[in-house]
C-alpha cells in the first residue's frame, strides 16, 4: 500500500473483531437453561432515533451493526478523529449522534467524495 500521509492503517479482520478474544468468556444461559456460545455477544449498540427511517426502516438491524463495530474500533484505536463519506449521510449523521451520545473523545470529519484519487495526498 502506498504511503499518502498516514502514519499507520488498522485493517482487522472478524476473527479480532468478532471472536471475543482477548476477553474472558462470559458464560451465560439462553432461554431454557442451553450454554450460550461463548462467540456470542450481549452487547450492542442502537441509535434509537436516526436509524429507523430511511434506509433503516427495509434494513432494521443494518445501522446497529454499523454502530456497534464503530463504537468498537473507536475503543480499540482510540482517534482523535474519524472522516466519514457525505455520499451516506444517514450513515455519517447516526455515527455523529451516537459519538455525541456516548461522549467518545473524536471529532468527526464528514468528507465530500473525491473525484480524483490524488486528492487524498
Amino acid at each position: 500500500m502506498p504511503r499518502r500521509g498516514r502514519d499507520v492503517v488498522f485493517t482487522p479482520g472478524d476473527k479480532e473483531m468478532y471472536s471475543g478474544m482477548g476477553v474472558s468468556p462470559v458464560r451465560f444461559k439462553l432461554a431454557g437453561g442451553t450454554p450460550a456460545p461463548l462467540t456470542s455477544f450481549a452487547t450492542c449498540v442502537v441509535e434509537e432515533t436516526l436509524s429507523r427511517t430511511m434506509e433503516g426502516a427495509s434494513r432494521p438491524t443494518h445501522f446497529r451493526g454499523v454502530t456497534t463495530v464503530v463504537a468498537k474500533l473507536f475503543n480499540i484505536v482510540l482517534p482523535d478523529v474519524a472522516v466519514f463519506g457525505a455520499k451516506d449521510w444517514q450513515q455519517a449523521a447516526i455515527i455523529k449522534r451516537m459519538v455525541a451520545d456516548l461522549n467518545f473523545p473524536v471529532k468527526i470529519i464528514i468528507a465530500r467524495r473525491c473525484a480524483n484519487r490524488t486528492a487524498w495526498r
